[in-house]
């Protein structure tokens, strides 16, 4: 799949509205939204681990990604990765974290995604 800038947020919205568009469910409502929620204890663990914010999760065709914002606010955040470290992630914030990039498996910073996930947590905080 080769989307454009412009597909993939018109996915990430989607998801996002809990797969409502213009009115219209497309999407499980339910199953979208729990696909997106916070829920700490939900998913399989991966053995990935984050330094701010534990270990990632794998649930519902999203990679649970946690991320600490604070010091008493801890989330999940449920994106989607590609190849090359491609990274699509929907932010409680309401905002949408986009990378494309061509990155190696070997590199470890192909995929590291702090820098999106604090840039769109320092534009709108998380939590309150």
């Amino acid at each position: 799949m080769y989307p454009t800038i412009e597909e993939t947020l018109k996915l990430a919205r989607l998801l996002q509205d809990y797969g409502e568009f213009k009115g219209r469910q497309l999407l499980h409502r339910e199953l979208t939204r729990q696909a997106l929620s916070n829920d700490m204890a939900r998913g399989l663990p991966t053995g990935w681990h984050y330094e701010e914010g534990g270990e990632a999760h794998y649930d519902k065709s999203f990679w649970l990604t946690p991320h600490k914002s604070g010091f008493f606010c801890r989330v999940r955040l449920p994106g989607m990765a590609g190849f090359g470290g491609n990274y699509i992630f929907i932010m409680p914030n309401r905002t949408i974290g986009l990378r494309f990039a061509d990155g190696h498996d070997d590199d470890p910073h192909t995929w590291n995604s702090y820098g999106i996930r604090s840039i769109s947590n320092r534009v709108r905080p998380f939590c309150s």
